[in-house]
């Protein structure tokens, strides 16, 4: 079934993780994804560090169509290879763009016009063209030309400022947290109110996203406890403003830990009711004022008794109750085990290299128009696809461009 974006056709100008993202989720509903890379200068997410096998013998950790990042990125797409150091891989963007509805760039602020297809060029050509550019910082200015990769966006964003505990340097989070998060949605919220838009006035128009901008809206709430209290927001550890307790707690077995957040009189009653927890019933504990000022009697006696069960157990057991609860869980039993992840969520694509793999599906369950996911493009594996029904090129004009050098 064709999905809701059958017919429109997205230029994909991104690499790494924001952008390919972004355009993955509007492949996913069907838009036609077309990724322009090249063998000279490859999205850097084909050779990550993250390889889709694991450790391999020979050259096949730095096979370009085994990214580990690359596949769930780009996932639904189809894959054009064009030289755009040459003029005949330019002269073919350009024809592309005529016949396209989106255009996404996330590399440098300035890199469209580096190419000559800047926002002026591409009205020029297509009138009704939606341009997304995604610059680390600005498309213009002093910081158009900055990059930006993972930790920096939430470092300059002040994420990590109110991150962690208190008196403790910052520390990584282990994944480029904006780049899968406020990023990509954002991007692709912006193309979906463009095309909707475009509907009613029948232009485009070129919409600049800053990747600095895009993280810092994840900074609400403290923003506004700035400008209420003027005083800097500080990282709050595991502690909360209004829950008591509110924490991860040590349970059976090595590495195990189940967070637990209180946050009404009701709940604290269901708590106390376990058996194994005599130290709650103390009636200084029965108001939340009074369950802050015991924070640290309070986690002891939690955790004493957390540490005798098992934490899928006992977070199924809270949840029965009306407690916020959550197992600590390994990227294996999310993966694997969980009940409802495991369901639907996770998707297993054959592989032309002869094995499947596994990337995460679409958290949209639409049930008219459901997102399918399938697996991403060995690189330049649709460019002669793309050239002849997309853009009419007959085998002849191809075979020079090959020679040319345009389609590397």
């Amino acid at each position: 079934m064709a999905g809701p974006l059958a017919g429109v056709r997205v230029v994909d100008l991104t690499w790494i993780i924001a952008g390919p993202l972004a355009t993955r989720l509007l492949a996913d509903f069907g838009a036609d994804v077309i990724k322009v890379e090249s063998r000279h200068r490859m999205d850097v997410g084909r050779g990550n560090r993250v390889p889709l096998f694991g450790v391999l013998p020979g050259d096949a950790n730095t096979n370009p169509d085994t990214g580990g990042y690359f596949q769930d990125a780009n996932a639904s797409k189809r894959s054009c290879t064009l030289n755009l150091a040459t003029p005949q891989g330019r002269a073919l963007l350009e024809r592309l763009v005529v016949t396209s509805d989106v255009v996404v760039c996330n590399l440098g602020g300035d890199q469209l016009e580096r190419w000559g297809i800047g926002e002026p060029r591409i009205r020029a050509l297509n009138p009704r063209a939606i341009v997304v550019n995604m610059p680390s910082m600005e498309s213009h200015g002093p910081r158009s030309n900055w990059r930006g990769f993972g930790d920096m966006f939430v470092a300059v964003a002040g994420l990590k400022s109110v991150s962690g505990h208190p008196g403790e340097p910052p520390l990584p989070w282990g994944h480029q947290y904006a780049d899968f998060s406020s990023n990509p949605f954002h991007a692709a919220i912006a193309v979906m109110a463009a095309l909707h838009e475009r509907e009613r006035s029948g232009d485009g128009q070129f919409i600049e996203l800053s990747q600095y901008e895009s993280t810092v809206a994840l900074m609400g709430p403290s923003v506004l406890a700035l400008g209420a209290t003027g005083q800097a927001p500080r990282p709050p550890g595991n502690a909360d403003p209004e829950a008591a307790p509110h924490n991860f707690y040590r349970c059976a077995g090595e590495d195990a830990w189940c967070a637990i957040a209180v946050f009404t009189d009701e709940q604290w009653r269901a708590l106390a009711t376990f058996s194994g927890l005599p130290a709650l019933a103390d009636p200084a504990y029965a108001s939340a004022a009074g369950r802050r000022s015991a924070l640290a009697a309070i986690d002891e006696a939690v955790e004493g008794w957390t540490r005798r069960w098992d934490r899928q157990t006992l977070a199924a057991e809270l949840q029965t109750r009306g407690i916020p609860a959550g197992p600590y869980q390994t990227v294996p039993e999310m993966v694997q085990d969980d009940p409802t992840l495991g369901r639907h969520h996770f998707v297993e694509v054959e592989h032309p290299v002869g094995r499947s793999f596994v990337v995460h599906g679409n958290p949209i369950a639409a049930r008219r128009s459901p997102p399918a996911v399938r697996r991403a493009p060995l690189i330049g594996e649709h460019t002669f696809e793309v050239l002849i029904e997309v853009l009419g090129l007959d085998p002849a004009e191809i075979a020079e461009l090959a020679a040319a050098g345009a389609l590397e």
